[in-house]
């Protein structure tokens, strides 16, 4: 996991990075959309995205829930 103090950098890099992924995805979709219906895609990627979900949260929730880490130490 990303530390606390890095979190910021590292989500703008993300951010950054998303936007420009935009017309690159734009790009694909009108490609498959041309060649496949539109019933068919939207399956395969709402599975995709399912699929993913449910791995990320088996994976990651035990790694980022730390009850200890809200604690203020003095």
């Amino acid at each position: 996991m990303v530390p606390i103090e890095m979190r910021t950098r590292f989500f703008s890099i993300i951010g950054v990075f998303c936007l420009g992924a935009v017309p690159f995805g734009s790009l694909i979709c009108r490609f498959v959309l041309s060649k496949f219906a539109y019933q068919y895609v939207l399956f395969i990627v709402v599975t995709i995205f399912l699929i993913a979900t449910l791995i990320f949260m088996a994976r990651a929730v035990p790694k980022v829930y730390e009850p200890n880490a809200l604690k203020v130490q003095i």
